[in-house]
């Protein structure tokens, strides 16, 4: 009992670890650190040359381990004679596990290095034990990983497998150029038994969705209007094998700034090196030829199915596959990143689906290639996310870097990072605003337009807006991702603009062949709108003493500013850089307009101006000068709390202006004004009584208390009356002189103060509000809520 209670405990052991291996996602460092493959003596097999119209390297060596091989090369597969030669060498031992069962001995290949243009046909002898799956793979020697190889044939006795080069990912990325003088390659055929491979639960890669694809969606480029799949699909895989799994920060919204990874359909083109990086490697890969092969593997689905299980189990990598519709409807390529055993699918990570999104709702949609009773099921998506969906019923394992050049995925990524990838496919074009003569618009654009009118011109694209010059389509999205506008049948596109910065993206797209207008490009935009002013505004000095004024603005100024000042009394005009002070002194008395204009100094376009009032006057006795003036007013406008918290607007309006004498006496004033009126037609008349008095300081620079009364009486033949009597009392009132102050036309000297909203309330010392008729009690308003006016208080000379 003791003796069989420790075998079934060391089964569950053994079962649980194994499921936990099996599920775990591994990459290709954690599985092949210091993996090696130790062999014998080198043997040569094979030299041949092979023309540029193409040729069979077959070995004819009986008793040979590689007797029967051979290599077919298409015509026009090279530009150039390829001299090829052909050894191997006997493996005498290897650390990668049991999971590698070599059955061949590890074949060299080499030749001058390139990429041919049609894939290259291996087919290869072996002994494969029966039960057992087999498929190739390159072997790197020296950081000992393997990659698949795509299997067109496999039988008891060989296996054939095509391939456009020698050369696996990991050593192409270690050579300084893609196209190095000699490309040679290790290969070797390693088996399993497929018991094996049926039993593991989940087989998994490390490469997780929403962290390692894209987070943009495939609607196809300018330059690949029907989708760019593959370059979306090898780039991600390219990223992560290269960059992710030695240390970089994750793929997905990695280059972007909008940043939502439940809605892949918000600003998917918030990426355009990425985008742009995509769609050129599409172009710069035989797409069309890859799928073109596919229609034999696919009649092999169980080979199809093994290959991906079989790679993946070895390598933990993610793995390319190409799917195509058997009518000649369009093809598609996906990453296969993780394969459930039991349930017999193959998890898919789709271009047309980030994240496993759908793009225009953002509802989650898990994608998977399913093999039923030994056939493949039909895969639905579109050529791009915006397509029909079409029926792909054909399924190829593509592996890695069999038949794309790798080295050129690192060319182009350094484009990416120095910002000029697509440069050499996508038309070039312009931004261009509508303001005069015009001017390109820049990032850091500084302007006072209150509307920014620009539109996008390319000589490039083939096609163009009717009616335009080569003017290109528009759209213009704010910093949520929501569409602002797009441009007008002018192909203008005309954009309102707050004080302060700006920030606006620009989707630029393009159409050729007769085809829907599709990306080109996609930038993040700052504009600001300059709303200057100038402090102090007004300023009231004096005479030949020296003032500082401030040019503010409410976004930031140009780096490299300049502000022209005019000073309105004559003097020269003064220019200061970089700084938005200076100072002046005015030599006489008088009101002066101060003007300064900013001018963006790296293009010298001004992008900004504001006034200011000055008035300078000798200091005087202003009360001796209060004395002369002839009429009084103030006025202003407030709401009363009435009981039960509604309001009621009111106001004061007094303005004497028509040469009443206004009373002084000392530091006193007063008026009183009386209007009344005879019984109308009507039977009705209205008495009015006005009367006002105050004190000022000794200085005549402040309104020490003003007393105000407005009394109206209504009268009517029926002996009915009503009365309205308005008092209210202020303390406090600063006043300030302005001479030559000019109005209709006139001249004379006034004095005025104005007490902002907020601040009027404060200089209330008594309000009462009394609506009385005839044997009734009166109401009374007392109690003010707010002011919704200036308080204005205003003596004049005339």
């Amino acid at each position: 009992m003791k003796t069989n209670f420790i075998l079934v405990i060391g089964i569950i052991l053994l079962t649980l670890s194994g499921c936990k291996k099996n599920e775990s996602p591994t990459g290709p460092d954690n599985n092949f650190v210091s993996s090696k493959i130790e062999v014998g003596t080198s043997v040569d097999v094979a030299t041949q040359s092979v023309s540029t119209g193409g040729g069979t390297i077959k070995i004819d060596k009986a008793g040979d381990p590689l007797n029967g091989m051979e290599i077919t090369v298409e015509p026009n597969s090279f530009s150039s004679i390829k001299n090829f030669k052909v050894s191997y060498a006997e493996i005498k031992s290897h650390s990668l596990g049991d999971k590698f069962n070599p059955i061949t001995p590890l074949i060299s290949i080499s030749y001058e290095g390139g990429y041919s243009e049609k894939p290259m046909e291996v087919k290869i002898p072996v002994s494969l034990p029966t039960g057992h799956f087999a498929m190739a793979f390159f072997y790197d020697d020296q950081t000992g990983e393997v990659e698949g190889l795509p299997v067109e044939e496999l039988s008891s006795t060989s296996i054939t497998v095509s391939t456009s080069t020698f050369s696996s990912a990991s050593s192409l990325s270690k050579r300084s150029k893609h196209d190095d003088a000699t490309s040679i390659g290790k290969m070797v055929i390693s088996s399993i038994s497929e018991s094996i491979l049926n039993a593991q639960s989940i087989i998994s890669s490390g490469f997780t969705l929403g962290v390692d694809d894209w987070e943009f969606v495939n609607y196809g480029s300018y330059i690949a209007p029907g989708g760019h799949c593959a370059g979306q699909s090898m780039a991600a895989m390219w990223y992560y094998y290269e960059k992710k799994l030695k240390g970089e920060t994750s793929l997905f919204h990695k280059l972007d700034e909008v940043n939502d990874k439940t809605k892949p359909g918000l600003l998917w083109q918030d990426n355009p090196l990425g985008y742009r990086f995509a769609s050129t490697i599409q172009k710069d890969f035989n797409w069309e030829g890859w799928v073109k092969d596919m229609e034999f593997r696919s009649l092999f689905p169980n080979l199809v199915w093994n290959a991906f299980a079989y790679s993946m189990f070895l390598t933990g990598e993610p793995q390319s596959v190409l799917i195509r519709n058997s009518n000649g409807e369009g093809g598609h390529a996906m990453i296969v990143h993780k394969v459930n055993m039991t349930e017999k699918k193959l998890y898919i990570a789709d271009p047309n689906y980030p994240n496993n999104r759908v793009a225009n709702d953002g509802s989650e949609s898990i994608r998977t290639i399913d093999l039923v009773n030994g056939k493949f099921k039909a895969y639905e998506t579109g050529l791009t996310a915006g397509a029909q969906s079409t029926t792909m019923d054909q399924i190829a394992y593509f592996g890695k870097t069999a038949y794309i050049n790798w080295g050129q995925l690192a060319v182009r990524w350094a484009e990416v990072l120095n910002k000029t990838i697509g440069n050499d496919r996508f038309p070039k074009y312009t931004l261009w605003v509508e303001d005069g003569s015009g001017y390109e618009l820049a990032d850091g654009l500084n302007t006072d337009a209150d509307t920014l009118i620009f539109h996008c011109k390319s000589t490039d694209c083939i096609q163009y807006l009717n009616g335009t010059d080569h003017y290109q389509a528009l759209e213009v999205y704010n910093v949520e991702g929501k569409l602002i506008c797009s441009n007008n049948n002018k192909g203008q596109i005309i954009l309102p603009l707050a004080s302060g910065q700006n920030k606006f993206g620009v989707y630029i797209k393009g159409a050729r062949d007769n085809s829907a207008d599709n990306y080109v490009d996609f930038k993040w935009i700052n504009v600001y709108r300059q709303n200057l002013y100038i402090l102090p505004d007004p300023l009231n000095g004096k005479p030949d003493e020296e003032y500082e004024f401030v040019a503010r603005t409410d976004g930031s100024a140009p780096k490299n500013a300049k502000f022209i000042w005019n000073f309105g009394d004559a003097s020269n005009s003064v220019t200061v850089n970089n700084d938005s002070t200076v100072k002046h002194t005015f030599t006489k008395e008088g009101e002066f307009t101060v003007i300064v204009e900013l001018y963006d100094n790296a293009t010298n376009k001004k992008v900004g101006a504001a006034y200011s009032s000055v008035n300078i006057a000798k200091e005087r006795n202003l009360l001796n000068l209060l004395h002369t003036m002839k009429t009084f007013g103030v006025s202003c406008s407030f709401d009363f709390l009435l009981p039960g918290g509604s309001d009621y607007s009111q106001g004061i309006s007094f303005f004497k202006y028509d040469n009443d004498t206004l009373k002084w006496n000392g530091t006193s004033f007063s008026y009183d004004d009386a209007d009344e009126e005879d019984f109308d037609s009507y039977g009705y008349k209205t008495n009015y009584y006005h009367t006002v008095s105050g004190t000022v300081s000794s200085d005549g620079k402040t309104i020490l208390e003003l007393k105000t009364k407005y009394t109206a009486v209504y009268y009517s033949y029926m002996e009915w009356s009503e009365t309205h009597t308005e008092e209210m009392n202020f303390t406090n009132i600063p006043i300030i002189h302005y001479p030559g102050y000019q109005d209709w036309g006139g001249e004379y000297s006034n004095f005025l103060y104005e007490l902002k909203e907020d601040e009027a309330k404060s200089h209330v010392s008594f309000v009462k509000w009394t609506w009385e008729e005839k044997d009734k009690a009166p109401h009374v308003n007392d109690n003010i809520k707010e002011f919704w006016a200036p308080l204005q208080v205003t003596f004049r000379n005339e």
